[in-house]
């Protein structure tokens, strides 16, 4: 965290045991009108859950997927978003929330 502090004014990490941040979830201390953007990694479960409480907040999420060639060209590592598949690999990780998919 401390490599991002020189490019942001506030900071906040929740872990679910509290062994970092805060304790519990990322959704029970944010409130997306208190930033100006949001960025979120982690599990997708989590990355939906915070996309459902966005509004119009910005948000980027660096998706965590498995590649197997990590050239793009196995497709394993694609994902859904509203212009269609996308390679994580190669497009990615990191995408807008309002392009991510999740169902």
């Amino acid at each position: 965290m401390e490599e991002l502090s020189p490019y942001a004014e506030k900071i906040h990490v929740a872990t679910e045991d509290g062994s970092y941040g805060s304790k519990g979830f990322v959704t029970d201390i944010l409130n997306p009108k208190d930033f100006d953007l949001i960025l979120c990694c982690g599990p997708n479960a989590m990355m939906q859950s915070v996309k459902k409480i966005l509004n119009d907040t910005p948000a980027l999420f660096s998706l965590e997927s498995h590649m197997a060639c990590g050239i793009g060209a196995c497709l394993a590592c694609s994902v859904r978003t509203v212009e269609g598949m996308k390679r994580v690999c190669r497009e990615g990780p990191v995408f807008p929330a309002k392009e991510v998919c999740f169902s």
